[in-house]
This record gives structure tokens, C-alpha cells and sequence, in this order.
């Protein structure tokens, strides 16, 4: 695979290759491109299938470029005739631009806060963009990480049954719930596109800690705007052992800032939070009884997510409604 890959970004794009690494963070097949002068590119490779999805993902990062948000996002890098992807055989290379910063696996409630608002400017521009371009948006919606489609594991839940402990029932619950809330959302809630996976490992800080990055679009998809936030805040809300609930004021706080949230968005957060975390729970679980071993780190997130899931369940909408928007008022 490497060679095949290095030898299509010779071929394509107008580099002049040093060196081609196996990047050891993140799932698929991502790679660290360097050049003679020593500038750094990421490479991705996906499976030929995946191209219509790759150019949609592709188009959007192209669109970010051009905002004034006060971030990086990865930008495409075009190859000899003017595209910001290539078809090569079997599979699909995309070349993006290096983004330099490192990420943190806790952050302040002020770190959380500048995310929040981040966050907040990108849903503005994905909005804009949603109701700018006339798009098949229905493509986007099959994710597995879109929390509307939590349905498809329910046959991964019972499977799981005996090896969940208490917080079987609580997914359980969560996932009933869902499906007697959600016949009212489409008429409630606000379609967009969304990152989908906001989460620490994809966010990029410098030395001095400020937020220079946000990486990895390839979870994108069409769903409810507040599903950002929620996805959001399922990571979030576990950067702090003591007040846990803290952090995420601060995001929301942050994210209201630049893109407002409406009531019936408000009244359904918890439970978009609470889904996020049940499909990450049963997902990884599958993982690792399905012969797939499991870093020290990755075994305790999924312990962090279950103790999560198990206080949001003692938490009702309206009170975590109030505690998130505590300082909105």
C-alpha cells in the first residue's frame, strides 16, 4: 500500500517526495509525506468507492479555505490537472496541507470555552455552504457515528448484553427514548452538515496552547445541527473529573457566541449527548470482543464514556439544559 501510494503522489502532484511515513495515530490509511525542502503534507487514501464521498468531503475543506475563520482546516492540495483528489486503481489519494500543533487530552474551562466558539464559526460556514450549494445532501446522512442512525445497533446491544454490566440499561433506555422523541425532530430542528467528530484528538493546539487546528472531516455528514454540539460535548464533558459539567458550560457558552441555538435545539442536547456516548460505548466494545486489541488509553475512554452515560442518566433535560446555558442568560 505504501509504495502504490507513494508512487501515485509522485506521478500526480507537482512534489518532489523525501520521505513517505505511516502516521501511527487515527484510524485507515493516513500517511506523512515530506518533501526535499522539508515541508510536510498529509496523505489519506481511500477505497475507490468512496470517491463521491471523498469529493464532497474535499469541496467543503476547498469552501473553509476561503472563510475568515481564525483556524486551520486541511487544505486540499490540487494535483497536475487541477483536482483536489486522485483515482488511482482501487483507491482514492487526497493530499492535504500540514497543519503544525499538537493535541491535548484535557483542556480549561477558557480552552473550552475558545473551542466552543470555534466550533460555533464552523457550523455558521457549513450552514452557509449547506444552503448555498444544491446537493443530494441525503447521501451524507448513512454515518455510523450520526446519531440518528443508533437503530443499527441494536442488534450490536444484545449481543453486547452480558458484557455491559448496568450500563446495558441505560442504552437501552437512551436508544427507546430516541425513537419516541425523534418523530418531531424533523420538524423542530435545523438540517446542516456537520464535522461529526469534534473531539480532543482532532483538535490542534500550539506551544503557547492556543487553538490552531481543527483536522480529520472524513466523519462529515448531513444531520440536526445540534448534533455538533452534542457529539461535541460527549467528548468535552470528560476532560474533567471533578466539576464534569464545567467544561461543557464553558463550550456552549463559547459556541453561542457565534452561532445561535434555538429552544427546541436546547431541549434535545442531553440526549444527543447521551446517544454519541452509547454508540461509542457499544461500538468500541464490539471492537474489543471481537478479537481487536485495545490500547491501555482506548480501555480507559471506554470506562470514562460508561461512567459518563451512567451520571447524564441521573441528569434530566431541563436540568442539564440549565446547567449548560447557565451563562447565556
Amino acid at each position: 500500500m505504501a509504495n502504490s501510494a507513494l508512487n501515485g503522489v509522485v506521478k500526480n502532484y507537482p512534489l518532489h517526495i523525501r520521505q513517505l511515513e505511516r502516521l501511527s495515530n487515527g484510524e485507515g490509511c493516513n500517511y506523512c509525506v515530506t518533501d526535499v525542502r522539508g515541508k510536510q503534507y498529509v496523505l489519506k487514501v481511500y477505497l475507490r468507492a468512496e470517491a463521491e464521498r471523498v469529493a464532497f468531503i474535499t469541496t467543503i475543506l476547498t469552501f473553509l479555505a476561503q472563510t475568515h475563520l481564525p483556524v486551520h482546516f486541511p487544505v486540499p492540495v490540487q494535483n497536475i490537472q487541477g483536482q483536489c483528489f486522485t483515482v488511482q486503481a482501487e483507491h482514492v489519494l487526497v493530499v492535504l496541507h500540514w497543519i503544525a500543533g499538537h493535541t491535548q487530552l484535557r483542556i480549561t474551562p477558557p480552552m473550552a470555552e475558545e473551542l466552543g466558539s470555534v466550533v460555533g464559526g464552523l457550523d455558521e460556514q457549513l450552514a452557509e455552504f449547506y444552503h448555498g450549494h444544491a446537493l443530494d445532501y441525503s447521501k451524507y446522512q448513512d454515518s455510523l457515528w450520526n446519531v440518528t442512525n443508533i437503530q443499527r445497533l441494536a442488534g450490536d446491544l444484545e449481543h453486547l448484553r452480558g458484557r455491559l454490566g448496568d450500563v446495558y440499561g441505560i442504552i437501552k433506555e437512551t436508544m427507546a427514548h430516541f425513537v419516541s422523541a425523534s418523530s418531531s425532530w424533523s420538524q423542530t430542528l435545523p438540517w446542516s452538515v456537520i464535522h461529526n467528530d469534534i473531539n480532543l484528538g482532532n483538535v490542534l493546539y500550539d506551544a503557547h496552547m492556543q487553538l490552531v487546528g481543527i483536522i480529520d472531516f472524513g466523519e462529515i455528514c448531513h444531520t440536526y445541527r445540534v448534533c455538533e454540539v452534542g457529539v461535541a460535548l460527549a467528548y468535552v464533558l470528560q476532560t474533567s473529573q471533578k466539576d464534569y459539567l464545567q467544561a461543557g458550560e464553558y463550550f456552549v457558552r463559547g459556541y453561542t457566541q457565534s452561532c445561535t441555538l434555538s429552544v427546541a435545539e436546547q431541549s434535545v442536547l442531553l440526549l444527543v449527548v447521551k446517544l454519541r456516548l452509547c454508540i461509542t460505548i457499544i461500538y468500541n466494545t464490539m471492537q474489543q470482543y471481537g478479537g481487536q486489541a485495545l490500547t491501555v488509553s482506548q480501555a480507559r475512554f471506554i470506562r470514562n464514556t460508561s461512567a459518563l452515560l451512567t451520571r447524564l442518566a441521573k441528569t434530566t433535560a431541563s436540568e442539564f439544559q440549565e446547567q449548560m446555558f447557565a451563562g447565556n442568560g
